[in-house]
């Protein structure tokens, strides 16, 4: 209908369009957050459930920032899709999104097939191989899209994937084996992709695929494996469908047009931050999610057991690690430069919104956990509270995450770190030094010509010295505050005497590194002893 509305409603078209998106979105969450269920008397094909919910708030992000008519229709065919209840419905709604996104050619008639696994039985012979057709077809359709829309298809494969094992239960071996293999060959031909591409929106699709293929090992250890960390895995997939995949969106927002560079800068920072490995962000909370699992998988099992979800684990973190480096290779380009054609003129509301929902879902876990509890089978959520809402808590009990805290640590870090640099004039990082004449022997404090020395006017040394380090302060008429030379002289003697005194320390520290530990260890020793009795 774009080209049949009038001129007046044309130009609010894509603010209509993120409103629309926009009221889905908080519809979406009022219902996970209740827990609303059932399914709709006058229309019985459609429903809400518990996992459908989390899903239409995250496409509902992603068609906010769609941008063709094309992908915005994709998106509301998906929506209903995850709202059928009938498998068939579903498959008729999913494929025609899907073939939507492929455009054409063979490719095309074949994407639809991906969602076969809907038509047939769970416990059918057919669906562990028609899971891992559904894996890679999905991927690939991940890996040519450009723009938000790319996780349309990723959505589509992780809602498929999660109903049928959550119906099948706990698979063999081999079958487990065959679909950890196609979702770690969707991530690694992800990162492939992210590294080897030379168009910045193929970059980001790689990105994402890279994602995708995350989300499908995670989903597979929690759903059919036999672990004890297995609850844990989950607990890693719900945060990677929320702040790391809203950080997601915010970056495809970026890469599928141009902003002016300031905020340019700050939503591709933004999002880059997310998908990082840096604490707080997202990204952050799924690697510590996936390192508690691991321990609580290896505790007991066999070694054959641990090794490989060591490797599977390791295979992730390497995944995380290198779509980092080609999320920044692809965003870098595209926030320093300037504001394209149609730049000034979009809605990039949406961006913001993404970019805004994964800060807060970064910080406030529990929230976002709360929500999506129901997209994974496994124990029950806590109840909301204000000491929940903080606080990622491993299904066993034992270990706990605070991003608010850490996010105080490290602000807490930098400012030591500042505050040392400002008494000690140590600086990590050494000073470029700009050639000068000879005649102002290093001091760049004058310009033009070198004067003459016998006129009174050439600046002696040890003044020289004194203004560049700011020791030499003239007490200026009215203002407060201004320290005599005497004063600021002494007070730079004094940090010039504590910063070699503390580079001494430094020195017999490191030289007597060994003695030191042991003098400590025996301080504790004998502290313990008389504590204890």
């Amino acid at each position: 209908m774009a080209g049949k509305l009038p001129a007046s409603v044309a130009y609010w078209r894509t603010d209509i369009q993120g409103g629309l998106w926009g009221i889905l979105a908080l519809l979406a969450l009022v219902g996970a957050v209740f827990r609303l269920e059932g399914e709709l008397a006058w229309l019985p094909i459609f429903g809400v459930d518990g996992p459908a919910w989390p899903m239409v708030l995250v496409l509902a992000f992603a068609g906010g920032c769609a941008r063709s008519d094309r992908a915005v229709l994709a998106c509301v065919l998906s929506g209903f899709g995850f709202l059928a209840i009938s498998p068939l419905v579903f498959g008729l709604l999913a494929g025609t999104a899907l073939a939507l996104l492929a455009g054409r050619g063979w490719r095309a008639f074949c994407l639809p097939f991906a969602v076969l696994p809907a038509c047939i039985p769970a416990d059918s012979a057919l669906s562990v191989p028609l899971l891992c057709l559904t894996i890679v077809q999905t991927g690939w359709a991940v890996s040519v899209q450009r723009g938000a829309v790319a996780v349309v298809p990723a959505c589509t494969g992780v809602f498929l994937l999660g109903r049928i094992l959550a119906e099948r239960g706990d698979l063999p071996l081999l079958a487990q084996a065959a679909l950890l293999g196609c979702g770690a060959y969707v991530a690694l031909r992800g990162c492939v992709q992210a590294f080897r591409a030379d168009r910045v929106e193929a970059m980001l699709a790689g990105v994402a695929a890279a994602w995708y293929g995350g989300l499908v090992l995670n989903l597979v250890l929690a759903l059919v494996s036999a672990l004890d960390g297995a609850d844990t895995f989950g607990v890693a997939f719900r945060l990677g469908m929320g702040p790391c995949l809203l950080g997601l969106l915010a970056v495809l927002g970026v890469g599928d047009g141009a902003l002016p560079v300031v905020r340019g800068r700050i939503l591709a920072g933004l999002g880059v931050f997310q998908l990082s490995l840096l604490p707080p962000s997202g990204g952050f909370a799924v690697l510590w999610s996936q390192l508690v699992a691991a321990e609580d998988s290896i505790t007991g099992a066999r070694p054959a057991v641990a090794l490989v979800v060591l490797l599977l684990v390791g295979v992730q973190c390497a995944v995380m690690v290198c779509a980092t480096l080609g999320l920044i290779r692809a965003v870098l380009p595209r926030a320093c430069a300037g504001v394209s054609g149609g730049g000034e003129r979009r809605f990039w509301l949406p961006v913001w919104c993404c970019a805004g929902a994964a800060g807060i879902f970064s910080l406030l876990p529990g929230l976002w956990l709360f929500v999506a509890n129901a997209v994974v089978a496994g124990p029950a959520a806590s109840p909301l509270g204000w000491g929940s809402i903080f606080v990622i808590s491993a299904p066993d009990g034992e270990s706990s995450l605070t991003p608010l805290l850490v996010l105080f640590a490290v602000a807490g870090a930098f400012c030591a770190v500042g505050l040392l640099v400002r008494l000690f004039g140590f600086l990590p990082f050494g000073q470029a030094v700009r050639q000068v004449p000879v005649w102002r022997q290093g001091m760049p404090l004058m310009d033009g010509p070198a004067p003459d020395q016998s006129s009174g006017a050439f600046l002696p040394v040890t003044v020289a010295w004194a203004r560049l380090w700011g020791l030499a302060r003239p007490a200026v008429a009215g203002r407060r505050g201004a320290l005599p030379l005497w004063r600021s002289r002494r007070s730079a003697v004094l940090r010039r005497y504590a910063r070699r005194g503390a580079f001494r320390v430094a020195v017999w520290c490191e030289t007597q590194g060994m003695m030191l530990v042991l003098l400590l260890l025996g301080v504790g020793l004998l502290v313990g002893l008389f504590a204890g009795t």
